[in-house]
């Protein structure tokens, strides 16, 4: 993989040269378990996954970046998500060498929260295959590499800048 510039949204404050972890939405997703939406969700990505893609990473064990910034804001601003006070942050791979998959994160996140397995399985399937992967600005990168910041983005530096005056 080229190094590219990706975007990451996170609750927590890193620095210039921090990496982020792996797994950290795996870990939060199999806490909150079975009574969340993101858990129906995932547990049908895994199933699908393991099923017909075993050699692409599992969501549950990865690191999660954007590739354009816009989606890292529709993202970060979508109220359903409740991530609205979250930073972003401008992040590259820490190594591009390990197992990554480029999905569509409207197949993922742009449809209704079902939890229905039918339904689930079979939009699963379509992230996997990226079989409906329109552009490159919809796509999510799903890595077992850590990210490592670059720095936060513009908009980010600049809102931290007011909030200290």
């Amino acid at each position: 993989m080229e190094e590219n510039i990706f975007y990451h949204v996170s609750a927590k404050n890193y620095d210039s040269g921090n990496k982020i972890e792996i797994g950290r939405w795996g870990y939060t997703t199999l806490e909150l378990g079975s009574r969340t939406s993101p858990w129906h969700n995932e547990m049908a990505l895994e199933y699908i996954r393991g099923l017909y893609f075993p050699y692409k990473p599992s969501r549950l064990i990865s690191s999660f970046a954007f590739y354009s910034l816009q989606k890292a804001q529709e993202f970060r601003n979508d109220p359903k998500q409740n991530r609205v006070n979250q930073t972003i942050y401008k992040v590259k791979i820490e190594d591009p060498s390990l197992p990554y998959h480029l999905g569509n994160f409207n197949i993922v996140f742009g449809y209704n929260h079902s939890r229905e397995q039918t339904y689930l399985q079979q939009i699963a399937q379509i992230y996997w295959a990226n079989a409906d992967n329109e552009s490159k600005d919809n796509n999510e990168i799903v890595t077992l590499s850590q990210l490592v910041v670059i720095t936060k983005t513009p908009q980010e530096k600049e809102q931290e800048n007011i909030s200290t005056c």
